[in-house]
């Protein structure tokens, strides 16, 4: 009795129950593939920084020497430093399209991700963003023909690899705010390749790793101490937008993981309570007939819980499905659509699943 109690209810509330599956699918769906594009996010954005060993600090001032390199590498947390010569070329007939140059004594800290090439062997060869070369049809064995901005002096090189860079995942310049492949690209090559036109062992960039527990505050004051009036600007990684973007735009996004799903939640819990309450207000006559013939208060109890039961299981299921390709529609059209990314893994985080089985049993 029962039983067939049971489905004859169940058909009497099903339009009201659907509407309830319907928002709490949707809320799962949102919730599930918004902390997945966040996952996504932050484990691709950690992973290539980590793998290419990219840099925590960029310290950009006038005539940096091996003295000053010195003394930077001792201070109190800094694990490992790389000087460098940064300059930017133009195309010899266009001077909206411009590159800039990465000029490093070894590839150890921010190292370029090869697509396609070797690192340079000679003073004569170059490594190129692999979307600019697209861009202007260049590949390995071309001529980068170009000239030095603010002297106008040639400058030209064989290209010898096809490369991304962690420091460059969001490439742009101060003209653009967002990556313009086809105007403004970078390239790394040799720091002997450029003593002739910049000096030896004169630098214009340091770029610094630090330690786990290292004073950040303590190092830039050590920093400016030394440099004195040649420092330029400091800038931690955190605030490299080129660098970082990505990882400040999860921390946005985080907040929407929250905000968005609950609104759908509630609503499904309003319509839950009131479904549940006509049911049962309806019902009394069946509880007490359900009572007289020896059923219990926790059989009762679990007997309209199942409407809640069906519910959770349906709107999950109905939520789960789309969830992937709704975060990688995301990733693909909005977050990475922009960021210059190796190939890279689709990951989920299985706590959403959890938690959006744990939210979907609390509200409903």
């Amino acid at each position: 009795m029962i039983w067939k109690n049971f489905r004859k209810e169940l058909l009497y509330t099903a339009s009201r129950l659907i509407s309830v599956v319907v928002l709490t699918a949707i809320a799962t769906m949102m919730l599930i593939s918004l902390r997945n594009v966040v996952y996504n996010g932050n484990q691709v954005s950690d992973a290539y920084l980590g793998s290419q060993n990219t840099a925590d600090f960029w310290i950009t001032g006038n005539g940096i020497n091996k003295r000053d390199i010195y003394k930077i590498s001792d201070i109190d947390g800094v694990e490992s430093v790389q000087s460098r010569v940064t300059f930017e070329v133009e195309d010899k007939d266009s001077s909206e399209i411009t590159l800039a140059v990465y000029a490093v004594p070894n590839y150890e800290m921010n190292v370029p991700y090869i697509v396609s090439g070797t690192f340079p062997q000679s003073n004569r060869e170059i490594m190129v963003s692999d979307r600019f070369a697209e861009e202007h049809n260049l590949g390995i064995g071309d001529m980068l023909d170009t000239k030095i901005v603010g002297t106008g002096q040639r400058f030209k090189k064989e290209i010898c690899a096809l490369i991304k860079s962690p420091e460059a995942v969001y490439h742009v310049n101060a003209d653009s705010t967002i990556p313009n492949f086809h105007n403004y690209g970078f390239a790394y090559l040799n720091e002997s390749a450029v003593n002739d036109i910049y000096g030896k062992n004169i630098y214009n960039q340091l770029c610094l790793t630090i330690t786990d527990n290292a004073d950040e505050e303590y190092i830039k004051s050590q920093i400016s101490e030394i440099l004195g009036n040649r420092l330029i600007t400091t800038i931690a990684l955190e605030d490299n937008v080129a660098a970082s973007q990505i990882t400040g735009q999860m921390k946005t996004l985080n907040t929407l993981t929250i905000v968005f799903p609950f609104l759908f939640y509630f609503v499904a819990a309003l319509i839950m309570y009131s479904t549940m309450s006509r049911l049962i207000e309806n019902s009394r006559g069946t509880i007490g007939t359900l009572k007289a013939l020896g059923y219990d208060d926790k059989i009762i109890t679990l007997y309209y819980l199942l409407y809640s039961i069906i519910v959770v299981v349906f709107s999950f299921i109905l939520g789960i499905l789309p969830s992937n390709a709704f975060t990688k529609f995301i990733l693909k059209n909005a977050l990475f659509s922009k960021a210059d990314l190796p190939p890279h893994d689709f990951y989920i985080d299985w706590s959403a699943w959890g938690l959006a089985t744990v939210l979907g049993c609390i509200f409903c």
